[in-house]
């Protein structure tokens, strides 16, 4: 899952005909929720990650598996598919 947030001016008063030029440049941030669910015992396991590049990926499956995680289902993301990715399933 990811969240973010863009930062934008969106309305200021100037006199008609004036461009207005924005103080603030658009800035990007993201941050990437990742979910682990244990339906049998109630348990939720959550990391959040800068991106979702497989190495981030993979650090988050090894906090995982350190936890007792046994079985990831992956879907068919772009980081889902690398070769470290596949060796941690």
């Amino acid at each position: 899952m990811r969240v973010g947030l863009i930062g934008q001016v969106r309305r200021v008063w100037a006199p008609r005909g004036v461009k207005v030029r924005q103080k603030v440049a658009f800035k990007y941030e993201w941050a990437y929720l990742n979910l682990a669910v244990n339906g049998l015992e109630g348990t939720l396991y959550r990391e959040w990650t800068p991106n979702v590049k497989t190495e981030e990926i993979a650090k988050v499956v090894e906090q995982w598996q350190a936890k007792g995680v046994e079985i990831i289902v992956w879907d068919r993301a772009p980081g889902h598919r690398g070769k470290r990715s596949k060796r941690l399933a």
